[in-house]
């Protein structure tokens, strides 16, 4: 599959409140996309479809053909409308050939855009680290950070890629992918999304004027798996490779760009601990997963499987007290109703408890974790 596209559209407000419940689609893609019968939607005549195609149109919203311009009339009513700037947006990425007059646009350098490899909390003032380890077979959460503003914004637009043989990409909703709308307070249009292989292009905008914000922060959160061992970069293409930030009048900025680490580590045993994890032999080094065996899934004891051992992993322990394993094979499968054994650390070799609670067992892994 090349790609997938969808749009959504949140907090539009007033008069755009009834087209933003307008789901629009244009199929097929290139030129049949972005020069439809009744116009063209690359406004600014650079061959793409882009973010600040429909910042151009939202600049003259509301106002009638003439005066304005007919490029920003795509809809050929005679008014500029929300419907114009929605279909320029549907159209996003799409290239085409289509304008023969394009309107102007300034093009500034502003801003910063970086990855952030650890964006499970994607809210103003999360921290950007550049370096994160997973286990394989562990789903995270990435975000895109707005790390500088060149001043006011109405909106943004980027493209990430990845190393797809590390990482695969867990498609979500649109609302539940940007965050930009609600950390920034911005009423904006999302953008289509379009994933392929090993690559997304996504975006948020306020489609007219007035409308923009000094704000920096989480502008996507993105959620991704480990699917196996190895060093994945999630990278922002180059500034004017799908990447920008844009501003009305018709401003875009060309911004910075960092980018970030995943170190998917491998876990052989298979009990949420990575080999590197416990493999550590620094003394104290049992309270981040080390000091233990990295091919014995009953060493390291997390009954929530969070890698974090604290008191929700005794509740857990208590809340199965007394389901014992006690027939003529304790601890081992078949198990009987209602034992778990990752409620139990009493069934490994040799425990003269084996099959029954041990909750001392609980108690004395509390406060440790697995570096993950």
């Amino acid at each position: 599959m090349r790609f997938a596209r969808k749009l959504a559209v949140l907090g539009i407000l007033g008069v755009f409140a009834a087209l933003a419940l307008m789901t629009m689609q244009h199929p097929g893609s290139g030129s049949d996309v972005a020069s439809a019968a009744s116009g063209c939607y690359d406004i600014d005549g650079d061959g793409q479809v882009e973010a600040i195609d429909g910042v151009i149109v939202g600049d003259y919203f509301a106002t009638t053909v003439p005066p304005s311009p007919p490029q920003v009339d795509v809809n050929k009513s005679t008014t500029v409308i929300a419907s114009d700037f929605f279909a320029v947006f549907a159209a996003f990425e799409s290239t085409t050939s289509c304008q023969t007059s394009p309107l102007s646009i300034s093009s500034q350098s502003g801003g910063a855009l970086a990855v952030d490899s650890n964006g499970e909390n994607a809210t103003v003032g999360d921290p950007i680290q550049t370096t994160r380890n997973v286990t394989v077979g562990d789903a995270f959460r990435i975000s895109i950070q707005l790390s500088a503003n060149p001043g006011s914004i109405a909106g943004y637009q980027a493209r990430l890629i990845w190393d797809d043989p590390i990482l695969d990409f867990s498609p979500r909703t649109l609302a539940g992918d940007d965050v930009f709308a609600e950390n920034s307070g911005l009423a904006v249009a999302v953008l289509n999304q379009i994933v392929g292989a090993a690559s997304i292009e996504l975006g948020a905008v306020r489609p007219s004027a007035p409308g923009s914000t000094g704000y920096t922060g989480p502008l996507a959160q993105l959620e991704f798996v480990c699917v196996a061992p190895g060093t994945a970069n999630l990278i922002l293409t180059a500034p004017g490779n799908h990447t920008a930030l844009v501003a009305h009048p018709a401003t875009e900025y060309t911004p910075t760009l960092a980018s970030a680490q995943i170190d998917c580590l491998p876990d052989d045993d298979g009990d949420g601990c990575s080999n590197a994890a416990e493999q550590q032999t620094a003394p104290g080094s049992e309270l981040s997963g080390g000091l233990r065996d990295d091919l014995d899934p009953n060493d390291y004891f997390n009954p929530s499987g969070d890698g974090q051992n604290r008191v929700d992993d005794i509740l857990l322990v208590v809340q199965a007290y007394f389901d014992d394993d006690d027939d003529g094979n304790p601890g081992l499968p078949p198990y009987e109703p209602g034992y778990n054994p990752a409620t139990d650390r009493s069934n490994m070799a040799g425990s003269p408890n084996r099959g029954t609670r041990a909750l001392r067992t609980a108690c004395s892994a509390c406060r440790t974790s697995c570096i993950r």
